[in-house]
This record gives C-alpha cells, sequence and structure tokens, in this order.
C-alpha cells in the first residue's frame, strides 16, 4: 500500500474523529469502512476502528470535562453500572 493512500487514510481518520468530538459522537460507523478497504482482513480493521474510536472519545471528553459540561459524580457513578 502507498505512503500517500495511507497519508489519505490518516486524514480522514482525524477529521472523522475531529467531528465527532465537537459533536459528541464517535462516528465509527463513518471510519469503519474507509479501514476495512485498508486493512489485511477484517478484524486489523475493526480493533483498529475500536482504538481509534476510543481515544477520539477520551480526547473529546477533555475538552468537555474543562468546560464543565460533565458531571463527574453522575459519569463516574454510570461507568460503574
Amino acid at each position: 500500500m502507498s505512503a500517500l493512500l495511507l497519508a489519505a487514510i490518516a486524514v480522514w481518520c482525524f477529521v472523522v474523529a475531529l467531528a465527532g468530538g465537537m459533536a459528541g459522537l464517535v462516528l465509527g460507523n463513518i471510519r469503519l469502512p474507509v479501514l476495512l478497504f485498508a486493512a489485511s482482513n477484517p478484524a486489523a480493521a475493526s480493533g483498529a476502528n475500536i482504538a481509534v474510536s476510543g481515544l477520539a472519545a477520551a480526547a473529546a471528553s477533555v475538552g468537555h470535562v474543562r468546560a464543565k459540561r460533565v458531571r463527574l459524580p453522575a459519569a463516574i457513578l454510570q461507568g460503574v453500572l
């Protein structure tokens, strides 16, 4: 696979993660078809999609917590249950 194609896929993943972070969504279902096209097998694409989704959600949550739009006790309780 060429370096240009890999760079294009990286840019696509970044743009989808940025848009999802601004909207409060993960948008993994938009990213997955591109990763399936580029990956050597579907399991690798699915694993990469989950990893990118988790990192994007974690990065976006930092901004929401700093802006005080998240009640931490409720978020912790929801994460435990």
